[in-house]
């Protein structure tokens, strides 16, 4: 299921690179925040029932939007800079972007934990023996709210629920943030050209 993504990864790292040479990259960099935007969005929409193409299409298209964000980025940052900073600018290039990686890593699996939690509570504010739902005998021999097993049973389906909601709220804020961020790079500087650097 991930193999498709790395594909889609090397592909576009290919892609990015040949239209750098014909148009600005910040263009090519805002193009690559609105396909993460729309990959993004696409997995806010999975149900626990996910198909495997499904998975598929939207690794895919996540894995060629990134490819299209990291080349012109990498391109732009060392644009305007004399070649003799180049050495320092690459350590400091990598440093912020590890340290950019963990914050967001970190912002998003709290947003999930606490999601989850939320959502764990609302669901389980529903679950009542007076429910009429529980009264139905195809539910009640599952999740019997009169023995462990059925309540560990509903538990278990509580927080695989309220898991994906989570998931969904991440994904969905991923997308927003994609968004935001479509028109930043036109606040950066043009890249020169291809033939005005070999001029």
């Amino acid at each position: 299921m991930l193999a498709p993504t790395g594909v889609a990864t090397m592909a576009g790292t290919l892609v990015a690179s040949r239209l750098m040479n014909r148009f600005d990259a910040r263009y090519l960099l805002s193009l690559g925040f609105l396909v993460t935007a729309w990959s993004q969005w696409e997995t806010s929409l999975f149900t626990t029932d996910v198909s495997i193409e499904l998975l598929i299409y939207t690794g895919v298209l996540r894995g060629f939007g990134l490819a299209l964000l990291f080349s012109p980025l990498t391109t732009l940052t060392f644009a305007t800079l004399a070649p003799q900073y180049h050495n320092y600018a690459t350590s400091m290039f990598s440093l912020l972007r590890n340290l950019g990686s963990s914050i967001g890593v970190s912002v998003v699996v709290f947003m999930l934990a606490q999601s989850t939690q939320i959502n764990h509570e609302t669901l389980a504010s529903g679950i009542s023996a007076f429910n009429p739902i529980f009264q139905v005998p195809a539910v009640a021999s599952v999740y019997n709210l009169n023995s462990a097993a059925g309540l560990a049973a509903l538990n278990a389906e509580i927080t695989r629920q309220a898991a994906l909601v989570g998931y969904l709220n991440d994904f969905r804020a991923l997308t927003y943030l994609a968004l935001l961020a479509i028109p930043l790079p036109f606040f950066l500087r043009k890249a020169p050209s291809a033939r005005s650097a070999r001029g």
